[in-house]
């Protein structure tokens, strides 16, 4: 994990917390995000979000499709975590980061195409909270990520020298 060795050190996650009981609270938040986004894009949360001011295109079925997917892999990637944080896995940790790493890069991805449909629908203050609560989360994926990070260090275990 070379470029994950130059992460930088905190010693707790949100003050008093340790790192271990950090892990375990975000894989808890991060499931219910998962979760939230599985809700949010099924059938029935679709029609709720377009009557609260969504696109037309959140009810399509290959959003709706997408952001399943998106839903199924923060859910797994969380519960992964949660596993790491109660046995101290470090290869757990390992994958955790590297993947929430790619499923960022998918939910921005798709958060793009939302808010883009968004202003080309002249819903431009549905597409500014979505943008904000879409940024809000990947600040909160690079923050557990480097808490994560941090309790990696933590473990016994074989350390490369690079």
């Amino acid at each position: 994990m070379g470029y994950l060795d130059k992460c930088p050190t905190v010693h707790g996650c949100c003050w008093y917390v340790g790192l271990r009981r950090g892990v375990i609270l975000i894989a808890l938040v991060g499931m219910g995000i998962g979760a939230l986004y599985l809700v949010a894009y099924s059938r029935a949360g679709a029609r709720l979000l377009v009557s609260l001011g969504a696109p037309r295109a959140v009810k399509s079925l290959s959003t709706r499709y997408v952001h399943g997917v998106l839903g199924v892999l923060i859910l797994v990637t969380h519960a992964l975590l949660l596993s790491a944080g109660y046995c101290r896995n470090r290869t757990l940790c390992e994958l955790y980061s590297w993947s929430t790493i790619v499923v960022c890069v998918g939910v921005l991805a798709v958060n793009l195409f939302v808010v883009v449909s968004s202003f080309r629908s002249d819903l431009v203050t549905y597409g500014l909270a979505f943008m904000t609560v879409a940024l809000c989360l990947m600040l909160w994926s690079v923050y557990s990520v480097v808490i994560v990070i941090n309790f990696w260090k933590t473990l016994p275990g074989i350390r490369l020298q690079s």
